[in-house]
Protein backbone atom coordinates (compact mmCIF):
# COMPACT_ATOMS: atom_id res chain seq x y z
CA UNK A 1 0.00 0.00 0.00
CA UNK A 2 1.32 3.47 -0.83
CA UNK A 3 0.97 6.28 0.71
CA UNK A 4 0.05 9.48 -1.49
CA UNK A 5 1.41 12.09 -0.10
CA UNK A 6 -0.32 15.57 -0.51
CA UNK A 7 1.73 18.37 -2.78
CA UNK A 8 3.02 21.03 -0.89
CA UNK A 9 3.21 23.18 -3.88
CA UNK A 10 -0.70 23.00 -4.20
CA UNK A 11 -2.00 26.84 -2.53
CA UNK A 12 -5.33 25.92 -2.00
CA UNK A 13 -3.77 22.33 0.18
CA UNK A 14 -1.19 24.89 1.49
CA UNK A 15 -3.36 27.63 2.22
CA UNK A 16 -5.87 25.09 4.34
CA UNK A 17 -2.50 23.75 6.51
CA UNK A 18 -1.29 27.14 6.48
CA UNK A 19 -4.49 27.98 8.37
CA UNK A 20 -5.05 24.81 10.40
CA UNK A 21 -1.18 24.83 11.76
CA UNK A 22 -2.41 28.97 12.87
CA UNK A 23 -5.16 27.63 14.59
CA UNK A 24 -2.89 25.00 16.56
CA UNK A 25 -0.08 27.82 17.14
CA UNK A 26 -3.17 29.47 18.70
CA UNK A 27 -4.17 27.33 21.09
CA UNK A 28 -0.68 26.42 22.98
CA UNK A 29 0.04 30.17 22.90
CA UNK A 30 0.43 31.56 26.55
CA UNK A 31 0.49 35.28 27.96
CA UNK A 32 -1.29 38.18 27.65
CA UNK A 33 -2.14 40.33 24.63
CA UNK A 34 -1.80 43.99 25.05
CA UNK A 35 -5.32 45.35 25.42
CA UNK A 36 -5.55 42.62 28.25
CA UNK A 37 -2.48 44.37 29.91
CA UNK A 38 -3.56 47.56 29.13
CA UNK A 39 -6.95 46.97 31.04
CA UNK A 40 -5.20 45.15 34.18
CA UNK A 41 -2.72 48.08 34.47
CA UNK A 42 -5.67 50.66 34.64
CA UNK A 43 -7.82 48.75 37.15
CA UNK A 44 -4.13 48.18 38.99
CA UNK A 45 -3.77 52.06 39.22
CA UNK A 46 -7.29 52.70 40.22
CA UNK A 47 -7.09 50.83 43.10
CA UNK A 48 -3.51 51.78 44.37
CA UNK A 49 -4.70 56.04 43.50
CA UNK A 50 -7.87 55.24 45.79
CA UNK A 51 -6.26 53.79 48.35
CA UNK A 52 -3.42 56.13 48.15
CA UNK A 53 -5.90 59.45 48.38
CA UNK A 54 -7.80 57.30 51.40
CA UNK A 55 -4.59 56.92 53.55
CA UNK A 56 -4.14 61.17 52.62
CA UNK A 57 -7.81 61.66 53.52
CA UNK A 58 -7.42 59.93 56.97
CA UNK A 59 -4.20 61.59 58.04
CA UNK A 60 -5.43 65.11 57.70
CA UNK A 61 -8.71 64.03 59.74
CA UNK A 62 -6.85 62.57 62.42
CA UNK A 63 -4.68 65.59 63.08
CA UNK A 64 -7.95 67.73 62.79
CA UNK A 65 -9.24 65.91 65.60
CA UNK A 66 -5.64 65.75 67.34
CA UNK A 67 -6.26 69.31 67.02
CA UNK A 68 -9.97 70.07 68.06
CA UNK A 69 -9.03 67.80 71.43
CA UNK A 70 -6.56 70.03 72.47
CA UNK A 71 -8.86 72.88 71.92
CA UNK A 72 -11.34 71.49 73.83
CA UNK A 73 -8.85 70.37 76.82
CA UNK A 74 -7.67 74.24 76.89
CA UNK A 75 -11.45 75.53 77.23
CA UNK A 76 -12.52 72.73 80.13
CA UNK A 77 -9.23 74.27 81.88
CA UNK A 78 -9.75 77.69 81.52
CA UNK A 79 -13.26 76.92 82.72
CA UNK A 80 -12.02 75.12 85.87
CA UNK A 81 -9.85 78.00 86.54
CA UNK A 82 -12.88 80.17 86.57
CA UNK A 83 -15.24 78.04 88.37
CA UNK A 84 -12.08 77.73 91.25
CA UNK A 85 -11.51 81.50 91.64
CA UNK A 86 -13.30 83.83 93.66
CA UNK A 87 -16.63 85.61 92.03
CA UNK A 88 -15.14 88.79 90.67
CA UNK A 89 -17.16 92.05 90.16
CA UNK A 90 -14.55 92.93 87.46
CA UNK A 91 -14.52 90.50 84.90
CA UNK A 92 -11.27 91.27 83.30
CA UNK A 93 -9.47 90.30 86.71
CA UNK A 94 -10.39 86.78 86.02
CA UNK A 95 -6.49 84.53 85.31
CA UNK A 96 -6.18 83.28 81.97
CA UNK A 97 -4.68 80.11 82.24
CA UNK A 98 -0.73 79.91 81.84
CA UNK A 99 1.73 77.60 79.66
CA UNK A 100 -0.82 77.46 76.09
CA UNK A 101 0.42 75.65 73.42
CA UNK A 102 2.62 77.92 70.22
CA UNK A 103 0.10 79.19 68.58
CA UNK A 104 -2.87 79.19 70.91
CA UNK A 105 -4.85 82.04 72.50
CA UNK A 106 -7.51 82.04 75.22
CA UNK A 107 -9.86 85.04 75.25
CA UNK A 108 -12.38 85.65 78.07
CA UNK A 109 -15.24 87.41 78.00
CA UNK A 110 -17.81 88.17 81.05
CA UNK A 111 -20.52 90.13 80.90
CA UNK A 112 -23.56 90.56 83.71
CA UNK A 113 -26.87 89.84 81.97
CA UNK A 114 -28.25 92.30 84.38
CA UNK A 115 -30.57 90.61 86.30
CA UNK A 116 -31.98 91.77 89.94
CA UNK A 117 -33.07 89.86 92.71
CA UNK A 118 -35.07 90.70 95.12
CA UNK A 119 -34.16 90.97 98.94
CA UNK A 120 -36.37 89.78 101.79
CA UNK A 121 -35.98 94.38 102.91
CA UNK A 122 -37.19 95.05 99.29
CA UNK A 123 -33.45 96.10 97.70
CA UNK A 124 -32.10 94.40 95.36
CA UNK A 125 -28.93 92.06 94.83
CA UNK A 126 -27.62 93.68 91.17
CA UNK A 127 -24.18 91.65 89.97
CA UNK A 128 -24.38 88.50 91.12
CA UNK A 129 -24.67 86.77 87.98
CA UNK A 130 -22.54 86.75 85.43
CA UNK A 131 -22.21 85.15 81.79
CA UNK A 132 -18.65 83.85 80.90
CA UNK A 133 -17.71 83.43 77.93
CA UNK A 134 -14.20 81.38 76.25
CA UNK A 135 -13.24 81.13 73.23
CA UNK A 136 -9.86 79.03 72.51
CA UNK A 137 -8.08 80.12 68.78
CA UNK A 138 -6.04 77.61 67.15
CA UNK A 139 -3.99 77.22 64.26
CA UNK A 140 -6.41 76.13 62.49
CA UNK A 141 -10.06 76.25 64.15
CA UNK A 142 -11.44 77.81 66.96
CA UNK A 143 -13.68 77.05 69.69
CA UNK A 144 -15.79 78.67 72.18
CA UNK A 145 -17.98 77.99 75.17
CA UNK A 146 -20.60 80.01 77.40
CA UNK A 147 -21.36 79.10 81.16
CA UNK A 148 -22.84 81.40 83.88
CA UNK A 149 -20.71 82.23 87.37
CA UNK A 150 -22.87 83.02 90.24
CA UNK A 151 -21.70 85.20 93.97
CA UNK A 152 -21.98 83.78 96.92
Amino acid sequence: MTFLLPNPFNSKLRARLMKRASLLLRLHETGFTLMEMTVAMFLIGTVVLGTVSLFGATSRSSASADSDATLLQLVRDQIEAVYESPFQADPDDYLIIPDLPAGDSVSLVATDPGTKYKRPDGTFYEAVIQEIEVKVVGDESELSMTFYKIAR
